[in-house]
């Protein structure tokens, strides 16, 4: 009779060490977006649910941020573990260019689809050429974004500079707001298209799509890596039926450097066996595949090349 009193006691303690090395056991991936009216969002959201559901002793959660320059910070800090960002940002990131002032613990894990910038304003808009941006109220992106830093680069190569326009610093859901209220001109939104804040203005508002000559792109892609110029078709928003010219850069899943190689591995698989799952989050998924997803702007993690090479993609 006293051994059993003994006993129970003794399950329950042992079933309560088991279940806390369990939760101990559980690793958490901290993944960085973007703004809610952008890819990245969706994007990251996506791979969160596929992490959850497909990847053992992992718990994983999408979070809103500044994008690009921001997620490489985090990254780069260990505060988020894995991000999306522009190639250019993830480039000088590593190498601790340009607006990073030392070289960041960031690596690529793969490239996963094109952003084009989309400069949008309301149909009735007497802005019809970059030029005619001079004195407008102009969002340029939110603080802490690459989509600044680019726009500012498309003013540059057209003669403009800050001082000869009224930026304005915002997410790209309060820059749709803001142009339905007419409280700015127009909007530079440097996302993968469709973007979901563009479509719900072209829903509502009559738009235009403002283009970036070959010659200009040509300019760009000279002084700033990375960049190259792709159409938007016609048609991918409402009421506008030709094929607009634009600015294009890839986007990147950057990672910790010091991530342990065969969970840098799963998450790679995991991503790529459940593409059907991604598109469906978001079209721009559809875009990723092997040939593309190791042209890389940084070195690659052990763990994705593990991954690619096993594949065929890598030598």
């Amino acid at each position: 009779m006293r051994t059993g009193r003994i006993f129970i006691p003794l399950v329950v303690t042992v079933m309560f060490i088991l279940g806390l090395s369990t939760a101990q056991a559980q690793t958490r991936i901290s993944i960085g977006t973007g703004g809610t009216g952008g890819v990245y969002f969706p994007m990251g959201g996506g791979v969160a649910e596929v992490f959850n559901k497909h990847l053992k002793g992992v718990t994983a959660r999408a979070e809103v941020t500044g994008a690009s320059t921001e997620n490489a910070r985090l990254v780069g800090s260990n505060k988020q573990q894995i991000a999306l960002a522009n190639a250019d940002a993830a480039y000088y990131a590593y190498h601790g260019q340009r607006e990073f002032k030392k070289p960041l613990d960031i690596l690529s894990m793969f490239s996963m689809y094109p952003s084009n910038m989309q400069i949008v304003c309301l149909k009735k808009s007497p802005i019809n050429t970059i030029e005619d941006m001079r004195g407008k109220r102009v969002a340029v992106g939110p603080p802490g974004g690459n989509n600044l830093v680019l726009a500012y680069a498309i003013l540059k190569a057209h003669g403009l500079t800050e001082k000869d326009i009224k930026p304005v610093y915002q997410t790209y859901v309060e820059s749709v707001d803001a142009l339905k209220d007419g409280n700015i001109d127009a909007a530079f939104i440097f996302a993968g298209y469709p973007n979901s804040a563009v479509m719900e203005l072209a829903n509502t508002h009559d738009i235009k799509l403002i283009p970036t000559a070959d010659a200009m792109i040509k300019k760009i892609s000279q002084e700033y890596k990375f960049y190259t110029g792709s159409p938007i078709p016609a048609g991918t928003y409402k009421g506008v039926n030709e094929s607009i010219q634009s600015v294009v850069v890839m986007n990147i899943w950057i990672v910790y450097k010091h991530l342990a190689d065969d969970l840098v591995y799963r998450m790679v698989k995991a991503i790529f066996d459940n593409k059907a799952f991604m598109t469906s989050v978001h079209a721009k998924a559809a875009d990723m595949n092997l040939k593309d997803a190791v042209d890389v702007p940084c070195p690659m993690h052990p763990g994705a090349i593990k991954y690619f090479k096993e594949v065929g993609a890598l030598k």
